[in-house]
């Protein structure tokens, strides 16, 4: 139950980004698209160049992070 976020992970110039810019997406190494909810993760979707597992698991720790903080603010504006 409860709100759901959904974020885009792109890694640009070896650098982990939450919801890159269009025009940064060209240079990205890796598309991670992830939603969830405060109890985890409902869907991935990823394309990338090769890319390590390590950061694999970094860009899921960080869309799962900022997708907590969408949710926290549903429940925050909703509340």
């Amino acid at each position: 139950d409860g709100p759901i976020g959904a974020v885009r992970i792109g890694c640009i110039d070896g650098e982990l980004v939450v919801n890159p810019d269009e025009t940064d997406m060209p240079r990205s190494t890796m598309d991670l698209v992830v939603s969830g909810h405060r109890g985890g993760v409902t869907m991935v979707e990823a394309g990338a160049k090769e890319v390590s597992e390590e950061l694999l698991v970094d860009a899921m720790e960080l869309a799962n992070e900022a997708i907590r903080k969408i949710v926290d603010f549903i429940d925050a504006v909703c509340a």
